[in-house]
């Protein structure tokens, strides 16, 4: 057995082993000390005479000048995610960096909901409902997070780094196996780091760009469909799919070239499922080829088709159990690189996404013929081209990742057979001119590998220092106590991936597409309660309407806390830009609601207190209690207190109705119908003055906002 596929089992062993122990076992440490000590036991056993094998397979002299190649893009790559590890001093404050490559967030919320609840997955910003998501990549650093959760951010990144040198390792072991000579080797390797596509191209016309500085966005418009993400792109923003397709290189390699352990294929074959759903039908389908042509393979493929299906099976019923549209039809248009020739555009939106490699091979596809039986040339041309071609005309929803990750496998393909074609043909003036396309294509995608690595590390970011304080206050804190919130901002975005909290909220961001409801703990109706009660300004025809609608709501606040099972509701002290107070802060502490000063911005309260509080109280709009004030030149003197605000629109046609104070703490700000009124929360600690801006109505009236205690408690 040689050396790399040592390597490539290392990560692969394990996180099959953490898949089927948590899913029999659940998260704990027995479950998860057991999946550890089975992969130990498999890679230091079963193959412990390959070890004396580095030497020999590895350190060879042609092999050095790739190598450097390969650890010279990881160092890159850790250069442009390194700010997802580092704390930066600010004007005195220690902040968070974070990586511009945001698909990190993503990474790190999946990798928090693993390593706090196991499998199956749940959501990390609504814990009730499932998380819909191909996970088996993210075991490995879920474990290793689960014993040492504050350094959750550490592991994942130097796991990507160590998969994204596997990934290249691999590949350039199968390359070393087709094609001989080591000049047109390296050549492989370079398309491989450097990509095919020509983004760069398109990117650079004038005038045509809304995400300009994204390498593959210039063809992001709806109407076109098709995006295709270039290798190097894939290495950087989505590892997981980078991985899974040169692990399915691997089995490919495995399963027509020699005869391997079934449990090995099997292995590779389900790791690739568990990790990428998009990676797996491109596999899938080539697979199906080799068992059509490949008759000497069929019970091999048989026995691993089964085999996965029934080790798969929890994975499997998950995914069907999400049910909805993720497929349809549809027909990718062209970018108009040129008016009225669309043939033109749809062969320059091809060569753009795909490049001059991937459109010339089917040309050198007879120069196979002589080498394997006419069959498996086309099943070779099929298994590039067949992924590619569906891509064309089936779509997933969204931005349309079936075709930024199922085309990352066939792009290899294409890689290695189109230099292996070039090494076998005998013409030296025909070999010579492909070797020139090569290095035009090299040269060009090149300039694109380089604008995205200088463009994620230009546009690295600090996180606010208020949030970050929070973000590391929550780290501190152990993993099974549950935090909530209210309302939508960008430091509750960041609690999963950057605190590796999990956190009940009203907006899932990046990540509503992953979810997975349960009938009794529907999201849909905690957001819209939530914003109801709390947040939402509402709109009626009078001021009584509004007032009413919102008792309503209020009515259900204590029915709507004791719903979902947490520990603590974190807010913010302040809102707003310059942050004026809280409603809600003020009011639980006047309630005597047991509370927690995470930072002195933060504040959380106990959830059980909170429910025990509001047991005998009830919060209400007095609509009797009805003051009005006179708005002058924007400004307006209102008295110290919670109060429910309103404006009407006493004007002719609808109107934009705001309540935006001078240091920009947004009351409300909504378009209103003549006659309509809106209102909201607002407190004030003393009596103020407010600078008012854009105000577009006269008066304001203001209801004071009480509590009353029920009778029953009070006896």
């Amino acid at each position: 057995m040689h050396l790399i596929t040592i390597l490539v089992l290392l990560p692969v062993i394990l996180n099959l082993s953490l898949y089927l122990s948590w899913s029999v076992f659940g998260l704990n440490f027995f479950s998860s000390l057991t999946a550890f000590i089975i992969t130990l036991f498999i890679i230091i056993f079963y193959f412990q005479k390959n070890f004396t094998q580095l030497k020999n397979n590895l350190i060879k002299k042609n092999y050095i000048l790739p190598l450097l190649l390969i650890i010279g893009n990881i160092i890159l790559v850790a250069a442009v995610l390194s700010p997802y590890i580092q704390l930066i001093k600010v004007d005195n404050f220690v902040s968070l960096a974070t990586s511009s490559v945001t698909d990190l967030y993503k990474h790190s919320y999946v990798v928090t909901s693993l390593k706090t609840f196991g499998l199956p997955l749940h959501h990390p910003y609504f814990p009730p409902a499932s998380f819909s998501y191909y996970y088996g990549y993210y075991l490995t650093p879920a474990l290793f997070s689960y014993f040492l959760p504050q350094f959750q951010n550490y592991f994942l990144f130097f796991y990507i780094l160590f998969t994204d040198f596997i990934s290249l390792l691999i590949l350039f072991f199968i390359i070393t196996k087709f094609i001989k000579n080591n000049f047109l080797r390296f050549l492989s390797l370079c398309l491989v780091i450097f990509g095919m596509g020509l983004d760069v191209f398109p990117m650079f016309l004038d005038g045509r760009l809304s995400h300009p500085d994204l390498i593959e966005m210039w063809s992001i418009s709806n109407h076109l469909g098709l995006r295709i993400d270039n290798t190097f792109v894939s290495l950087l923003w989505t590892p997981q799919h980078f991985f899974a397709a040169a692990v399915s290189s691997f089995f490919i390699y495995k399963i027509i070239t020699s005869k391997n352990p079934t449990w090995l294929l099997i292995s590779l074959f389900s790791f690739v499922f568990l990790s990428s759903a998009f990676v797996a039908l491109s596999l899938a389908l080539i697979t199906f080829l080799i068992f059509i042509v490949f008759h000497e393979k069929r019970k091999s493929i048989f026995r691993v088709g089964l085999f996965s299906i029934v080790l798969l099976l929890p994975y499997f019923l998950s995914v069907i159990q999400k049910g909805g549209g993720i497929f349809k039809f549809y027909h990718f248009q062209p970018y108009s690189f040129v008016d009225q020739n669309q043939i033109l555009n749809y062969f320059l939106t091809l060569i753009s996404e795909y490049g001059f490699l991937f459109l010339l091979l089917p040309f050198l596809i007879p120069l196979f013929i002589k080498k394997i039986k006419p069959t498996r040339t086309t099943a070779l041309f099929l298994a590039i081209y067949l992924p590619v071609i569906i891509t064309c005309f089936i779509c997933s929803t969204g931005y349309n990742d079936f075709a930024l990750r199922s085309t990352i496998l066939p792009q290899l393909l294409v890689i290695i057979f189109f230099i292996k074609a070039v090494e076998i043909i005998s013409n030296r003036f025909i070999k010579y001119f492909l070797i020139a396309i090569i290095l035009l294509n090299l040269i060009i995608s090149f300039s694109g590998f380089l604008f995205e690595y200088a463009s994620r590390w230009k546009s690295r970011q600090v996180i606010d220092p208020y949030a970050s304080e929070l973000i590391l206050k929550l780290r501190s804190i152990k993993d099974s106590i549950i935090f909530s919130t209210i309302g939508q901002n960008e430091w509750i975005f960041q609690i999963p991936p950057l605190a590796f909290k999990p956190i009940y909220t009203s907006d899932l961001y990046d990540s509503g597409g992953y979810l997975q409801d349960n009938p009794s703990n529907t999201f849909g109706e905690h957001e819209t309660k939530e914003k109801e009660i709390y947040t939402k300004a509402n709109i009626g025809s009078s001021l009584k309407e509004i007032i009413s609608e919102r008792n309503f709501y209020l009515l259900n606040l204590n029915k709507f806390t004791q719903t979902y099972q947490f520990d603590w509701l974190i807010l913010d002290h302040r809102i707003g830009v310059k942050k004026g107070l809280n409603f809600w802060v003020p009011l639980f502490e006047k309630i005597n609601v047991k509370s927690w000063s995470l930072t002195p911005t933060f504040i959380a309260f106990n959830h059980q207190s909170l429910i025990s509080q509001l047991a005998d109280k009830s919060i209400f709009i007095n609509q009797s209690k009805q003051q009005t004030f006179k708005i002058i030149d924007n400004k307006v003197t209102l008295p110290s207190g919670f109060w429910y605000l309103s404006l009407c629109n006493q004007k002719t046609s609808e109107s934009i109705l705001h309540f935006e104070s001078e240091d920009a703490y947004p009351v409300f700000s909504s378009p209103v119908k003549s006659g309509f009124c809106i209102g909201n929360f607002f407190y004030l600690e003393n009596k103020s003055l407010l600078k008012l801006l854009n105000n577009s109505s006269q008066e304001i009236y203001i209801f004071p906002v009480e509590l009353s205690v029920q009778q029953s408690k009070q006896n």
